[in-house]
């Protein structure tokens, strides 16, 4: 199923959610709450295939499938976004009511009063260079949030073109996602986090039989703060590139939630901050690999001398050593002289921690490094 159908709503559609939640007592789903209290918080965020009037048709087994657009294809996107819009903006004080009048003066031409945001990012992952059948797909994507701009000035509605094939061609797996994270950063601090406390002594009521509250009740009623925006990634088919955009984005979305929440899942990000391919200057060492530079199979290990590092051979896959202090490389692991092996622990041991509160106390921290960090961090060896 591709695109819009006669009710607005597109082919693939779903709706994500990732939460994570901490308790001061042990709770049993299968016998309820039993008292203590339960913070929580979420990212809710969507996927689906291009909300548009299209469709695609494989004419041959070999190349990409054939996109045609149909007549009038910006049939029933005002709709669907003033749906996504009505589904998740909040109504604070009212807000949600100017909104509408200050869209309806607007149509009616009247004075534009400012209206409350709250910002759509449309994550296209399609093909956008020259000569491939995605191209025009995603001009008449772009087009329509233009028409439903101008339509409805309080939906605020925009995308992020990241070309996730083009990018994995000319970067690699690794520095794509990178480039990804680079260009959701701010799109997703904008967004944030639902959250909230739930109060498991109100399990229950009393009244009529002393009915259960429901945990959806009491999520509702717990809840301090909401997300200030949506992220909604599509591909062709909501399918592969899909997958891999919102699986990575949420990677970082879940390390800020972890963060808030006080779970420390981070051992700890190593060597600050990097922009994407950027690597730290250095002279070779022996056997012509880089004795300096900050490359991605970088393998830190405790029990090291100071100025050493270990590192994994991408060729034999085997682990070699570096000599920051004399710039040459081993095989051979070198050995810590027994009178400073307990202060090389102990700097080791203060040094991840430094590292892991610098992540830990900052917003969205993990943005910023590189990939191999963010994943030995997440899944260390």
């Amino acid at each position: 199923a591709r695109g819009l159908n006669g009710h607005g709503s597109p082919g693939n559609e779903v709706e994500c959610e990732q939460i994570v939640w901490t308790s001061t007592k042990s709770v049993v789903p299968s016998t309820g709450p039993a008292g203590g209290k339960v913070k929580w918080n979420s990212h809710v965020w969507r996927r689906g295939t291009v909300p548009i009037w299209w469709g695609a048709e494989i004419k041959n087994t070999v190349g990409e499938a054939e996109i045609y657009i149909k007549t009038d294809p910006y049939k029933g996107c005002s709709k669907y976004y003033a749906r996504l819009y009505e589904r998740y903006y909040v109504d604070v004080g009212g807000a949600k009511v100017e909104a509408y009048k200050a869209d309806k003066a607007v149509r009616e031409g009247g004075e534009q009063v400012p209206a409350p945001k709250f910002p759509i990012t449309m994550v296209n992952l399609l093909r956008c260079a020259l000569g491939k059948p995605e191209l025009l797909l995603s001009e008449k994507f772009q087009q329509s949030l233009r028409l439903v701009r101008a339509e409805h000035p309080h939906l605020d509605v925009h995308m992020l073109n990241f070309d996730w094939h083009a990018n994995v061609k000319t970067l690699g797996e690794e520095k794509t996602v990178e480039g990804l994270w680079s260009k959701m950063q701010s799109a997703v601090q904008q967004t944030g986090l639902n959250s909230g406390e739930i109060d498991l002594a109100e399990g229950t009521e009393g009244g009529a039989g002393g009915a259960e509250v429901s945990r959806m009740a009491l999520a509702v009623r717990g809840l301090t703060s909401r997300q200030r925006g949506m992220l909604r990634y599509n591909c062709a088919d909501s399918l592969d590139r899909t997958n891999l955009a919102s699986y990575f984005g949420s990677v970082q979305i879940l390390v800020e939630q972890c963060r808030r929440a006080g779970v420390h899942i981070e051992t700890a990000v190593r060597g600050g901050p990097r922009t994407p391919g950027g690597t730290s200057g250095g002279a070779k060492g022996g056997g012509g690999r880089d004795a300096g530079a900050a490359g991605p199979n970088v393998r830190r290990e405790e029990g090291l001398p100071p100025g050493w590092e270990s590192r994994l051979d991408s060729v034999t896959g085997h682990t070699f050593y570096i000599d920051h202090n004399n710039k040459t490389t081993t095989w051979k692991r070198p050995e810590v002289p027994a009178a400073s092996k307990d202060k090389v622990a102990g700097a080791d041991r203060a040094g991840a921690e430094d590292a892991g509160r610098s992540v830990l106390h900052s917003e969205f921290g993990a943005f910023g490094h590189c990939f191999e960090d963010v994943k030995h961090t997440l899944m260390p060896q």
